[in-house]
């Protein structure tokens, strides 16, 4: 099993690794803003300053790095955690928090010398090369630098969340996608279940809604099964809350897929965007649902009349929420 990748805040604990991994003068030697030399002192005044920004890359678990996402990428590996994906995992995390904010462009900077960072700077999509110096601390002089930008549109078209299942894979829809997703989701035995599709709909109206960005909320991805498209999962705006929505062919309900779908996407969806919360609305008359979002942790928070342009008129339904689980 790969190795599960994650971000949390920097905590107490994390003291010792910090000062074991930031002493190695082959990791300090790139990063221009760590004091030199390196031990618990700075460890410990940097956890007691650290920004909303900053982030631990944890590696099942364990202590593997550290990044920071505002306007601004900056990032380092211990040596024991290069050459696994691990840096491009989290700074793929980092930077969709950072446009899910609202930023338009992240700028980063490596040392000339520095091919290794040169090389993930690109893979992420990094571009317009400025040269510039820094100060290197470790080094204790000028070096050269290239300074490169990467914008929301550039970082989306490259790295759309995507997710595989033991018999699903739940990606980025194509533009073949549509018409079989239309089809599932203007179904009359689907559409009442759902909010804004109804049978008959115009292809021009769903293409609306249904939008192929895939990177940061909000989007929906298709659900694929043995290569063909049988339903599609989503979150809503990344506002206080967003909602989570999905849909499924009905010669695939009773399979058990829910379940493998949702739980997956949930999980995504945490280590991605770490979301406070979500939510999700049910009928009443969809107690197969509801029973499947409460299984991963929704609960109830009111009843409430839904609309849905796939019935006649509103039907009572239930308004559930789910909060962040601690992540390990």
């Amino acid at each position: 099993m790969a190795a599960r990748v994650s971000l949390c805040a920097h905590r107490p604990e994390h003291i010792p690794a910090l000062a074991e991994a930031l002493s190695d003068f082959e990791t300090a030697r790139w990063l221009s803003a760590v004091p030199w030399p390196y031990g618990a002192d700075q460890a410990a005044s940097f956890i007691a300053q650290v920004s909303a920004d900053d982030f631990a890359i944890l590696v099942d678990g364990d202590l593997a790095g550290g990044i920071r996402c505002g306007d601004e990428l900056g990032y380092w590996v211990h040596p024991r955690f290069r050459r696994q994906g691990v840096a491009l995992r989290a700074a793929v995390l980092a930077i969709s928090r950072s446009f899910m904010a609202g930023r338009e462009v992240v700028y980063a900077s490596h040392q000339v010398e520095n091919h290794a960072s040169a090389s993930l700077l690109a893979r992420l999509g990094f571009s317009d090369p400025q040269p510039t110096t820094v100060f290197a601390n470790a080094l204790q002089r000028e070096v050269p630098q290239i300074r490169l930008r990467l914008t929301r549109n550039e970082f989306s078209a490259r790295h759309p969340v995507a997710i595989g299942t033991e018999r699903l894979v739940i990606d980025q829809m194509g533009q073949q996608d549509f018409a079989p997703l239309y089809d599932i989701a203007t179904d009359p035995r689907v559409a009442r279940m759902l909010l804004r599709f109804y049978p008959g709909m115009p292809m021009a109206e769903f293409r609306a809604i249904i939008s192929p960005q895939a990177a940061i909320p909000p989007f929906r991805l298709a659900i694929r099964h043995e290569g063909r498209v049988i339903g599609s999962i989503g979150i809503g705006d990344a506002g206080a809350g967003p909602p989570v929505f999905y849909f499924l062919s009905p010669d695939h309900w009773g399979q058990g897929l829910g379940g493998e779908i949702l739980a997956a996407f949930l999980s995504e969806i945490d280590t991605h965007f770490a979301l406070p919360s979500l939510s999700a609305e049910v009928f009443s008359d969809n107690p197969a649902s509801a029973r499947l979002l409460e299984r991963h942790g929704f609960q109830c928070i009111r009843r409430e009349m839904l609309p849905s342009k796939g019935r006649d008129a509103p039907a009572p339904g239930l308004l559930l929420q789910r909060q962040l689980p601690v992540l390990a």
